[in-house]
């Protein structure tokens, strides 16, 4: 198994809704070869791949 060296990006914002405690960090790869926005774009594309196979699959 490979190991990824992440850094912390900003310090954690905590954020509290009633009982319920929100804790959002954030880290980079500083090795990564691709934008925030390229992995967004390549996640959603695989999605509607398989939103559409499964629909192609239900079809037949």
């Amino acid at each position: 198994m490979s190991e990824t060296n992440t850094a912390a990006l900003a310090a954690p914002y905590t954020h509290r809704i009633g009982k319920v405690t929100f804790r959002v960090s954030s880290f980079g790869n500083p090795n990564g070869t691709k934008s925030a926005t390229e992995m967004l774009v390549q996640m959603m594309e695989h999605q509607l791949r398989e939103n559409h196979s499964d629909k192609e699959e239900e079809s037949a």
